[in-house]
């Protein structure tokens, strides 16, 4: 009887394309950059779940580093004597 726990269903050239594709949607070209690490990470998500945790770090890493790139322009142009308001979507 399986153990669905460790339940593998991407071999490790899958997964570096998920990882590659998954980096790309996040910045773009740079990913290229990155190409050896994913695929040597790819050989560590052993597990469907770890593909699932690795790309929601990912995501927030990428939403709160937005985050603070939106709140420091709004204090940069608050400076100025400008007032404008930020509106969540994730709220």
């Amino acid at each position: 009887m399986k153990n669905n726990s460790f339940n593998n269903n991407f071999d490790t050239p899958l997964k570096n394309k998920i990882l590659n594709d998954f980096i790309k949607n996040l910045i773009g070209n740079k990913g290229v950059d990155h190409k050896e690490i994913l695929a040597r990470l790819a050989n560590f998500l052993v597990i469907d779940k770890d593909m699932e945790s690795f790309a929601s770090l990912c995501n927030d890493i990428f939403i709160t580093g937005y985050s603070k790139a939106v709140y420091q322009y709004k204090e940069k142009i608050e400076e100025k004597g400008f007032k404008f308001n930020i509106t969540n979507p994730q709220n």
